[in-house]
């Protein structure tokens, strides 16, 4: 399954797939246009995020879902625990989208 997942809502956007491809954009316009760019590219199955209550969360997902590309939003404990469940304690945007990714499957 091509998986991919992004994260870092309040400042650049992470994305990351299982492929060990990552990116960075802006959180503005111009950087969800490149990052919904590379994922059509890309042409993921999935594409997970962490729900952070943030406005911006819903605007990049909907945007995703708009190409036809299937989106889960998973809650942030949900997140925490399978990166816990990993061994995984590090704490970067990257490291987020990469954790991300791998709960998607």
């Amino acid at each position: 399954m091509k998986l991919a997942a992004v994260a870092g809502w309040a400042y650049p956007i992470s994305f990351a797939s299982l492929d060990e491809e990552t990116f960075g954009a802006a959180n503005d316009q111009e950087g969800i246009d490149a990052l919904i760019e590379r994922l059509e590219q890309m042409c993921p199955e999935l594409v997970v995020l962490e729900a952070t209550s943030r406005y911006d969360e819903h605007l990049i997902a909907a945007a995703i879902a708009a190409r036809s590309i299937r989106v889960a939003v998973i809650s942030s404990r949900q997140a925490r625990d399978f990166a816990k469940a990993t061994g995984c304690l590090a704490k970067t945007y990257r490291i987020d989208a990469e954790i991300l990714a791998a709960s998607g499957l």
